[in-house]
């Protein structure tokens, strides 16, 4: 009878063991189902951080793209006002030393030929940009 009892004792501690392992399995498993949700976002975060980067960078060589097309656009047209100044600078010294009518005649019509050279000149440059 001891033996029963003994035997009784032992399946209820190991029933009483079973439980709290069950609980504590079940505790384990909740925690894991929160740890693949949290990592399911964390990807997903990542996901859309990635393609938020890669839009940026497009954007960013895009604006570079762009920086350098106005950049070449500055410089010429600095050369061109340069251009202008110096043709200003000549006209104003072939002016000044001409003395008859004829001669200023003559600065008048390469002043009108320069400004049509040029007019062509930055046609062709507009055409080509495009």
């Amino acid at each position: 009878r001891t033996q029963i009892i003994s035997l009784n004792a032992k399946v209820d501690m190991l029933t009483s063991d079973l439980q709290d392992n069950r609980v504590a399995r079940d505790s384990v498993l909740t925690d894991l189902d929160g740890v693949n949700q949290l990592a399911v976002k964390l990807n997903t975060d990542k996901v859309d951080l990635l393609h938020r980067i890669t839009e940026q960078n497009q954007e960013v060589e895009s604006l570079q793209t762009e920086l350098v097309k106005l950049r070449e656009e500055l410089l010429a047209a600095m050369a061109g006002l340069e251009d202008e100044r110096h043709r200003a600078r000549t006209l104003q010294n072939m002016v000044t030393s001409t003395q008859t009518a004829e001669t200023r005649e003559t600065v008048i019509k390469e002043v009108e030929n320069m400004k049509k050279k040029e007019i062509y000149r930055m046609q062709e440059e507009e055409e080509s940009e495009d």
